[in-house]
């Protein structure tokens, strides 16, 4: 496939994922990329920081919820299946058992990358923890690095020097 999303030509050949050897695996190729282009993974987990913080601190509740609406289904297991189909307890609880089984790995999954994020930018410096924040965590519409420049009486280079520093010290820290 060419181009980008607007069907432009870019000039490059994009790769064209059901050709991958981990076509069916979603995670293995971001895995890949991240492996290819660190820094790129880096700024996507601090753009990530409050989706994560939104999984860590909901997906229990769900978690629990959906647990209590397995408990509260009426009906017997292994009753008389309507003709052409199962039992509707049968199939809340095996939907209920999915549903709960993937926020449940979710969690997990999201809660050992948000510490090892986490434990990473609390390595920095604190000017270089307050670059990066404002200009990946809390970057108002592209804007950061305008902000930065104001507080830090900074030319536009400087700033991004300096958070490109910055970035490639989170980078090693969590990578290598």
């Amino acid at each position: 496939m060419n181009g980008d999303a607007s069907g432009a030509s870019t000039g490059r050949e994009a790769a064209d994922l059901t050709s991958l050897p981990f076509s069916g695996e979603r995670k293995d190729y971001m895995k890949l990329i991240s492996y290819l282009d660190p820094f790129t993974a880096t700024k996507k987990a601090l753009r990530g920081w409050y989706d994560r913080e939104y999984i860590i601190e909901n997906n229990p509740v769900k978690i629990a919820a959906i647990t209590a609406r397995m408990e509260r289904t009426t009906g017997s297991v292994g009753s008389t299946p309507v003709k052409g189909g199962r039992p509707s307890r049968e199939d809340t609880l095996v939907n209920g058992i999915t549903a709960r089984d993937q926020l449940l790995t979710e969690y997990k999954e999201t809660e050992q990358t948000h510490k090892a994020i986490e434990d990473a930018f609390n390595r920095l410096p604190q000017d270089q923890q307050h670059m990066l924040w404002t200009m990946y965590v809390e970057n108002e519409e592209g804007q950061g690095y305008k902000s930065l420049m104001q507080e830090l009486y900074l030319e536009k280079s400087e700033v991004f020097r300096r958070v490109n520093k910055a970035l490639e010290k989170l980078t090693h820290a969590l990578y290598w």
